[in-house]
Parts: C-alpha cells; structure tokens; sequence
C-alpha cells in the first residue's frame, strides 16, 4: 500500500518534486501552459501542513474565485485521504482566497485603525459610474462660473466641440487610473509629464532597424541617419545647437526593384516627422513654450483631479460606499500606518503563495512587499507565466513578474500535460521564431520557455496536430467573416462524419474578440450545428433592462406634461406597447402617438392604451409611497413581466437582469435614492454607455460546441480547437487629449484653438500624440503575442487555424502576419494544410438570413441570377407604385430579380455598414442634407390610406426624418426618369403631409450609377 507521502508526490516530476521541497525566502515557479501548476502548489502546500505546519500559516491569493474554489476542493479531497481528515472540515475556512476578497474582510475587521466603519460596504459600480459622472458634472459648472482663466482656458481647449461629455468620461478615466497607481495628494507634476522625449531617440532608430538593417548599416546613410540623431537630441534639449539636415540624398541601392518601393515607403514614413517638425520651426523655443503650457494646463488638470476626488471621497464616507480599489488601498494603508497591525500579519503567515503572479497589479504587490520586508520566518512562492499575461488593461504588471526573477530563486516547470506533442512542438518552433528579443517582446522564447510534452492522452488518435484551413482570397473582395464561419462549420460536420469527432462538446472556437461571434452564430444556425458562445455578457445586451427602466420612467412622468417629459413618455410608451407584455400592433401604437385631428397644428400627442395606464397609475402611486424593493416586485408582478418575457429568447440573461435590478434597491436606499430619485438613477444605469459585465461559467456537459475569445479561454482546455480571427488588425484606439498612460506618464494635448502660434503647436502635440500611440503599440503588441500564445496552449489533441493568405504581410499587424512573416507553414505537415481556390459560402444562406429577419450584407455581383418562374398573368394592382402591365421576359425577369436583390441589400443598412454599395449611398447629400444626420430613419416604411373612395397602400423605400424636413428616398436600379416616378412619388408626399406639418421632399436613387435626383412637384 502507498504511503501518504507517495500519494501526495505521485505523478510529480523532478522539478515539481524541486518546486515542493524548496524552502527559500522567495522563490517564484515560471510555469508554463498546462505544466501542472495548480497540482504542484496544492501539493507543497500538503507537504508542508505534514511536516507539521497548520492551516492558519498560509495565505493562498488566486486570480479568480473559481481557481480559489478549485485549490479548496484539490487540498480537501488529499487532506481526506490521511491522518489529517479533521483538517479537511476548515479548508472552506482557510485564508484560501482571490486578492479582492482577502483586502475586503481584513478592512472590515481593522477599519477603525484608519478611522473608518467597519460596516463599509461595496456599492455596485454602475451606480458609481452615475455618480462619477453627477460630481464631474457639479464641478465642471463651478469651474464655468468661478474658476480663473486659466481654468476656463484648459475647458476651452479640451471641451469636445459638441459636447463636454467627452472630457468628463477622459477626466474620470484619468481620476481612476492615477489613483490607482499613485495618491494624488502627492503628485510631482513634472515628474508626470516633463521627462516625455518629443521623438524617442532608441524607438525612432528601431523602427528603422526594423524595417531594414542594410539600410541603416550602409556608409552612404550614415552622415545622414547620424544628423537625423542629433535633430532629435536637439528637439530633447540633449544638446544646445541646432542640426542641418540638408544632407545628400540617401542610398537606395541596396534594395531590389522589387521590394524598393516597400521598404522605401515605410522609412520615408519614419523619417517625415522629422523632417516635417524641421520645416515648420527651427528653434527649440517652441518645444520649451509648448511644454510650459502643458505645465500650465497640467496644473489645472491635477486641481480638478483632487477637487473630484474630494468630493468624490466625501460621497464615499457619507455613504459609507466603495469600490474594490478602494479597499485594496485601505487594506496597505492599515499596514503601512499601523506597525503592529503589520507584524501581527507577519507572525501570523509563514507561508504566501501567489497564483498568477504575471497578473498582479501594482497595490498587490505592494502587500507582499510590506510582508516580505525585514522578515526572516516567511516563505514566499509565487507562480505564473510571464508569456499569460493578459490582463494589462486590468492594471496588471508584468513587469514586476520580469524583475521578481532577477531577485529571488527560480525553478521552471516547463512540462507540458495538456496539449498533444504535435502541438507543443509547433508552439516552440514558431515562438522561437517569434518571441526571439527579449528586449522587444519582455521574453525571448529560446531561453528555457520551450515546453516538453508530458501528455500520452490523444497517443493513439488519428486526428492529431496543428492543421492549417486557408481561404480563397479575391484581389477585389475582402472575405466575409461568414466565410470563416462556412470553413469551420463544414470542417466540423466533415469530422463528425468520418467519426474522428464523436460529440460537438469536444469542439471550440476562440477568436481574439467578439466581432466575429454573430456571423457564426448565423453560420452554425443555418448548419444546424449547436454552438454555445461563451463570453462575460453584457447586461445592457438584451432590451429588458431598458424596458423595465421605461416603465418605471413612464409611471414616474405619468401625471407630467413638459415639453422634455412628453418626448421621454412617447418614447418608453413606444418601447413598453410594442414589448412582448402588451404586443399592441404598429397601427395602434402610431394611433396614440399621433393627433388623428388631420387640421390639428399639433400633431403630437399620447394616449395610453387603457390597460397600459391603469397598471402604470397604480405603479405611480407605489413610486411615491412604496419602497424601492417595493416599488420593483410591484411593477415585475402587475406587469407581469417573468412570465411574459423571461421564457422567451436569452431566458437566461434576463432573469440576470431582473435580479441586478432586484439587488441593487437596498444598497440604493441605504444612499437615500429611493422612489422617483431611485427611477431617475437606474433608467441613467439603463442607458449608460458602460457595460454591466456579468461573468458566465460554460455548460461543459452541453452537447454544443463552444465559442469564446482568448481572455475568457485561459485557464481552460479543448479537445479540438479551431482558431479564426487571425487576420483582424490589432488595431490602436485612438489617444485621447488627457490620458494617464501605461508608462505612468501624463500625457496632455491642448487643441491650441486660439493660439497664435496654433498650427506649429498643434504639430508639436501629434507628434507627442504619435509617441505616446508607438509607445502603446510596443505594449500592445507584447500583449497581443502573448494572447497567441494562449490560444494556441488551449488545444488538446487538434489546432485548426484559420486564415486568409494576404499580399503582403510585412506590416505584422495580425496574428496571421507574424504568421505568414515568420513561415509557420514549415511546422505544419504538408497534408494538414487545406488551401481553397472558391469561396465556400453557401448560395442559399442569404435568404435564409432573409427569412430570418437577420441582418446581411451582400455584394451584388457575387450573386447568382437563379432562373425564376413566373405565372404569365398581367401584374395589376392599385399601389403607389408604378404599374408593370405587360407579361415579363426572360431578360425582364432577370433584371427584376436583380433589382429585388439591389433593394434587400439596402434594406437593413446602418451607419456602421461596410458593404461598398450601401457605404456608398449613405455617404451621399440629398439636397442639403446626409441620411448620417437624420434625426430618424424608417427602412421599408410601410402606408395604408384613404383618398375619396379608393384605398391605397405603398411601400417607401427609406424616409428620413429631420428637424425641419421630411425626405422621400426611393430606390432605383439603373432607371430615375422622374416622368416615370413622379405620381409614385406624389403619392407618397400626399400621405406624408397629412401626417405631419413639415415638408416633405422627394429623391430618386440609383443604385448602379450613384445619382441623385430631387423630383418636385407643381
């Protein structure tokens, strides 16, 4: 029979067996993917309890409560089976915890050792981010009417044209991240923003590099590169005299013809800021005046910064409120504060493991470090793997898991036990390939990050490997994501045919975001393959938490009758007759919002279906009596709102949705908002532009495949793994003017609209603008590399990658360029890889996304004119329409269905459509005025009316609604003969003017030409 001890180390390999029995002060454990990490740190943490330790010495930090959870279960089903099973019963109990959870319940018991109560609670954040938003409102209007010039100045300069909105969203941004980092009751402005180089002198030499090493190391560029140099170091005031860079011209001979124009573009791009900064100011003393103003305009900045955090901090103690980062900060501030305090904590654990060590934020690690210090009696382990860290915009700091190597002692786990030996070795190859510079990419892969394989699992599988599908790519057409979709769907159905796929659960697809989810939703619909998508979702996602938000709202402003109330009321009235509780047709909801008084003036108006008032009276009188937990079961009673509305579509989410709606009355009538104030708070949550992210657990035993992006897939595993996406640029958010950024630095960017010297200093700021965006790609892109190797470490026994071949692949802007760059195909067997010459996209899934009601882009000329049969009857019928009185041809047929398809493709169009037709016409004036600016836009506006004795009815192709107009659009293919149109076209206008009071005008479209044409009428 095996001992304890053997039970305990069974299956460890010699360097888990190292990690278990080394007792160093600090040790830190890099494992890589799928090495056994978990396993290893619950079973030193079983070793040492054996050797005599207790329980109560070790703190255990996890990144996620489910990996808490997971280490919990792991000790206790070991702890069951020896002498130690009365231990079992207080693992629940252990300081076994995320970060997050630990901070919260020791600032409650120490609370008053920094004068605070210890009843503190957490508040929900979206009701933070509602009253973020109040305070900065309350004090951009103070700043408006009391502040000096300078005050009114930077408002001026950094206001959005439009709206303030903007820069009370960058300031409360700025407000979270610096706080988060440093306390702004000690900031050192120009350490913040004054050691920002103009131009990054080693950045502008890489880029160079980069781009071609020949080029920079040829004698013929080296006077010229060199005085480049000293430009820049003059611009940085690291010399004093300016520089002449009217050199010779530079040496391009050591290009082929064939690649000469490629390289010769990309480092003329380099070299052009520099030369354009040359030709607009030859001193340096606009770079010293710029940089006074950003002092000037920082100043400001960082007094509004500490006025809204002392307002903010004020809102915090009266309530008694916070957020997590808040208590973290209080968690250090107890121990920094209260020396006992933080030695008591140091007696008390000998042992701290770190789980996801890469993934630790800057306040956690100042923790370990008040614990670690002067401390002899403690063991610190932290695990994790600097290639996973992915979490930089949750203020992650990889670069403490980077320098924690260099101090303490390391043991590598490098023993892969997931992923099948095909796949580990085409991870390390590639990655070699790849990550080769540590000082570009933080890891250089061929210094023992190279994994072994340790898995025999899929051994005897046929379907095995890294496996490449690539796609037909068309010189004119870029690929519809749907056909990635097609290619994986088909591939998948081709599996489970020939029986090396069993069961759709054994499949995933991961892509990099969730732009490409909805396209395979569609796909895999039309398939009939069953997909699960898993990702954190959204509670804004589904209508419902604006429909309870609009009854609320409407029961609220029932018995009001301002200008901006009515407009609200017609709007949730709208929202509320037309939901699934009352399902009151388009005919009735336009009846009682519109004056059936056709000589009335006003032609606005509204009349609540009786059973609709009769609920929101009754629902009235609670929000003003009630309480808010009162207030809601009310209204999800009498409304009726789980049985009608819950068992539909997205069931789930919205039961989620009513119980964040449930949960969040008590905390808000612990603020004192509650009735019509607690109305007014949630319909603003509502309608927040921030997500209300809910994280959701995937249903393994669901017979479905699944789909998530790479965040959400760490941590898991899948049998076979297709992964799409890979040609979608990473892509740069735009920088905004104030922005605290991943360097710890200011960065600030006044507009210089009234400025004398305004386009010089303009020029000065974008090219700051342009550093601080080549800083961020740096970091980015780190990022983005690790995020690949993630993906490519979750598949078991099968990686499909899924890619578009493109010209040119040079610029490593996507996966599949660091790809393509870097010849993956050599590690991939010739036989696996699959490359199609046709599209795959199935000819009848456009109308089935038709019938479905489904939006669809469609490009024209790839559709094919299938034969139509018509009946051979003469086509006659009283529409507003022209009539077609005559028995088709063929040829007439052809273009008729050619035409019909023309029309869907409009059909559905938004302003984020990409389809060159449809981009085409939504760019286009009618008269004075773009369909982008109409205040509402009705696609297929279907009409029914009397006129004396004859009842017509018609179809507008789009009407567009402005402030001060009405305009009639209707579509044509080639043909705009206003002749032929024009008593269409009068028909229309006709009914348009007895329903509103402003005038109606009349377009005519064509498709194929890109015409427009006003058609008016005698």
């Amino acid at each position: 029979m095996k001992t304890i001890e053997q039970l305990i180390k069974e299956g460890s390999n010699p360097f888990q067996a190292e990690v278990i029995n080394n007792r160093s002060k600090e040790l830190i454990v890099p494992a890589g993917a799928g090495s056994g990490k978990t396993k290893t740190l619950v079973t030193k943490m079983i070793e040492i309890i054996y050797d005599g330790a207790s329980l109560d010495d070790f703190l255990v930090l996890t990144f996620t409560k489910k990996a808490a959870n997971e280490m919990k279960e792991r000790i206790k089903k070991i702890l069951l089976q020896g002498p130690y099973k009365d231990l079992a019963n207080r693992v629940d109990s252990a300081y076994v915890s995320t970060f997050d959870s630990y901070a919260y319940n020791f600032v409650k018991q120490h609370a008053s050792k920094i004068n605070l109560d210890s009843n503190l609670e957490l508040l929900d954040q979206a009701v933070f981010n509602i009253t973020k938003q109040e305070i900065m409102e309350e004090l951009m209007l103070h700043y408006m009417i009391h502040g000096d010039n300078a005050a009114k100045d930077f408002l001026y300069n950094f206001t959005d044209k439009k709206s303030s909105q903007t820069l009370i969203e960058n300031l409360i941004n700025l407000h979270d991240k610096l706080s988060s980092d440093i306390s702004l009751e000690n900031i050192n402005i120009e350490t913040l923003i004054l050691n920002i180089p103009l131009i990054d002198l080693s950045n502008f030499k890489q880029k160079l590099l980069d781009i071609d090493e020949t080029f920079v190391e040829d004698e013929k560029n080296e006077e010229i590169l060199i005085s480049y140099y000293e430009y820049i170091r003059y611009l940085n005031g690291e010399r004093t005299e300016d520089c002449d860079l009217s050199k010779k011209r530079l040496n391009w001979t050591m290009f082929d013809e064939s690649v000469k124009e490629l390289y010769q573009d990309k480092i003329n791009k380099v070299l052009k800021k520099v030369k354009d900064l040359k030709k607009n100011f030859t001193k340096r003393d606009d770079v010293i005046f710029y940089h006074q103003i950003r002092l000037t305009y920082t100043e400001v900045l960082v007094k509004i910064l500490k006025d809204f955090d002392q307002r903010l901090n004020q809102f915090k103690k009266e309530t008694n409120k916070y957020e997590f980062k808040d208590i973290s900060n209080f968690l250090n501030k107890i121990l920094r504060e209260n020396i006992d305090v933080r030695n008591r904590l140091k007696e008390q654990f000998k042992y701290i493991f770190v789980d996801e060590y890469q993934d630790t934020s800057q306040v956690q690690s100042d923790f370990l470090d008040m614990l670690i210090e002067n401390n002899d009696h403690i063991h610190v382990m932290y695990v994790g793997d600097i290639k996973q860290s992915i979490y930089k915009f949750r203020n992650a700091k990889p670069e403490t898991f980077i320098r924690k190597q260099e101090e303490a002692s390391v043991i590598s786990l490098n023993t892969n036990y997931r992923s099948h030996k095909k796949i580990i070795d085409f991870v390390n190859q590639i990655f070699m390939r790849i990550l080769n510079d540590k000082h570009k990419y933080d890891i250089n892969y061929n210094e023992n990050h190279a994994m072994l394989s340790g898995s025999t699992k899929f051994n005897n599988d046929p379907l095995t490997g890294v496996y490449l599908e690539e796609l037909h790519k068309d010189l004119e057409l870029k690929t519809d994501i749907a056909e990635e979709a097609f290619v994986v769907g088909n591939k998948i159905k081709d599996l489970m045919a020939k029986g090396l796929i069993k069961n759709y659960k054994e499949v995933a697809v991961l892509a990099r975001n969730t732009t490409n989810f909805k396209a395979f939703i569609d796909v895999f619909n039309y398939l009939g393959i069953p997909l699960q998508v898993q990702v954190s979702l959204d509670l804004n996602e589904t209508y419902l938490l604006k429909l309870m938000a609009n009854i609320l709202m409407l029961a609220k402003l029932l018995n009001t009758f301002d200008r901006e109330s009515q407009d609200i009321k017609r709007f949730a009235y709208a929202s509320i007759s037309r939901s699934e509780l009352f399902n009151l047709s388009d005919y009735e909801i336009f009846n009682d919002l519109i004056d059936s008084d056709l000589n009335s003036t006003r032609t606005k108006r509204l009349e609540i279906h009786p059973l609709i008032f009769e609920k929101l009276n009754n629902l009235n009188k609670f929000i003003y009596t009630r309480s808010n937990t009162e207030i809601v079961f009310y209204m999800l009673e009498t409304f009726e709102i789980e049985k009608n509305i819950v068992e539909t579509v997205d069931s789930s989410l919205k039961q989620f949705q009513i119980d964040y709606l449930v949960k969040l009355c008590q905390p808000m009538s612990d603020l004192g908002i509650i009735g019509d104030e607690f109305v007014e708070y949630f319909y603003k949550i509502a309608y927040d532009d921030k997500k209300l992210e809910l994280s959701i657990l995937q249903e393994s035993s669901e017979n479905s495949v699944k789909m998530t992006n790479i965040h959400q897939s760490k941590g898991l595993e899948y049998e076979v793994l297709f992964l799409v996406g890979l040609n979608k640029s990473f892509g740069v958010k735009k920088t905004p003017n104030l922005k605290y950024s991943s360097d710890n630095l200011l960065e600030i960017y006044p507009s210089f609209e009234t400025h004398e010297k305004k386009e010089v200093l303009k020029q000065i700021g974008q090219t700051y603008k342009d550093e601080l965006k080549s800083r961020e790609e740096v970091s980015q892109l780190k990022e983005e590399l690790r995020l690949l190797y993630v993906a490519f470490t979750r598949a078991e026994k099968a990686l499909f990658l899924v890619t578009t071949k493109e010209d040119d692949h040079s610029n490593l802007k996507s996966f599949a360029d660091y790809l393509y760059e870097n010849d993956f195909t050599d590690f991939i067997e010739s036989e696996n890889i699959t490359r199609r010459s046709v599209f795959e996209t199935q000819a009848d899934f456009r109308d089935y996304l038709k019938e479905k009601n489904y939006y669809y882009p469609i490009e024209i000329d790839l559709l094919k004119d299938d034969q139509i049969i018509f009946e051979k009857e003469v086509i006659k019928d009283l529409k507003a329409s022209r009539h077609i009185q005559s028995i088709l041809s063929e040829e007439e047929k052809k273009n008729l269905k050619q035409g019909t398809k023309l029309h869907e493709s409009f059909e559905f169009f938004t302003s984020e459509t990409n389809e060159t037709l449809v981009k085409r016409f939504i760019t286009k004036k009618f008269g004075q005025k773009s369909i982008l600016n109409a205040s509402f836009l009705h696609h297929e506006y279907e009409f029914i009316y009397f006129e004396e004795t004859n009842k017509i009815n018609g179809i507008i192709d789009l009407l567009a609604i402005y402030e001060g107009e009405i305009h009639v659009i209707d579509y044509k293919t080639t043909d705009i003969d206003p002749d032929k149109y024009k008593n269409q076209l009068l028909t229309y206008k006709k009914y348009l003017e007895n329903i509103f009071t402003l005038p109606v005008k009349t377009y005519l479209y064509s498709i194929t030409q890109d015409k427009v044409l006003e058609v008016k009428h005698d």
